[in-house]
This record gives structure tokens, sequence and C-alpha cells, in this order.
């Protein structure tokens, strides 16, 4: 690999395992990480990663080629398209999570107005309609 097309591997990673809150010496630590030295050879260009030896380490680290890729682009200035998409795609999850969460909140006060707080009586009991319309019949013979 050329010099040139490590500089921003070497950088994606080093930002990779800062995104972890880890130093090289952690990471080197992590089961699946490689030596200290080789990392350190990894983030300091001396030395390109081999596929397998990447794999592992990404891996170590709980992160796939795609993160590696999402790295690379954020060194590089690059926003893929549909990562605009995704931040869309949160914020409406955000907004359906907000009125699940106010309508279970409605859900609960009017439980509460017909059945009475949780854990406690009012003295009042709830009829079914079926209870009701039994006890209309018996009441008119």
């Amino acid at each position: 690999m050329k010099r040139a097309a490590m500089v921003p591997i070497a950088d994606a990673l080093k930002l990779l395992r800062m995104r972890r809150g880890l130093t090289q010496t952690a990471a080197s630590k992590v089961d699946g990480a490689p030596d200290f030295r080789t990392l350190s050879h990894w983030e300091t260009r001396r030395k390109a990663p081999s596929l397998p030896l990447l794999a592992s380490y990404l891996g170590s680290l709980d992160f796939d080629f795609a993160d590696l890729q999402e790295a690379l682009n954020q060194i590089q200035g690059e926003v893929p398209k549909d990562k605009k998409e995704v931040r869309q795609l949160g914020d409406d999850v955000d907004s359906l999570v907000s009125e699940v969460a106010s309508i279970t909140r409605q859900l609960k006060v009017l439980t509460e107005r017909v059945s009475g707080p949780p854990g406690g009586r009012t003295g009042k009991t709830c009829r079914s309609q079926q209870e009701t319309d039994r006890i209309d019949f018996a009441s008119s013979y």
C-alpha cells in the first residue's frame, strides 16, 4: 500500500480508537487487537494493516468496515447522501417516541379516572356494559 493511501486509513483507525476512549496501550490489550508496536505503526503510517488483522482489530473495538468507511469519509470531509436521510429518520423516530409517550400518559390518566389510582381503591366499581345490562334486566322483573 502506498504511503499516501495509508494517511486516511491511519487517521481513521486513530479516530475509531479515540471514539472508544482508548489509548494505544489500552487498545492493544483488547482481545483481537494487535500489539502496541503494530498498532502504533499503523497509526503513524509506518506499516499498513493486512485485511485479516484490520478486520480483527475493528471487531475487537466493536466496529466493522462500514464504520471504517464512515471514519474515512469524515476525515476527508465527505458526508454520504444517505447519512442525511438517516438523520431525518432519527428525527422522525424521536418524534414518534414523544407521541407514544404522550399517548401513554393520556391513557394512564384515563385509566385512573375509570378504575382509580394504581394500588388504591376509590370505592367505586367499574361495571362492564354486559354487567349493567344484566342488572337492568334482573331489576325489571
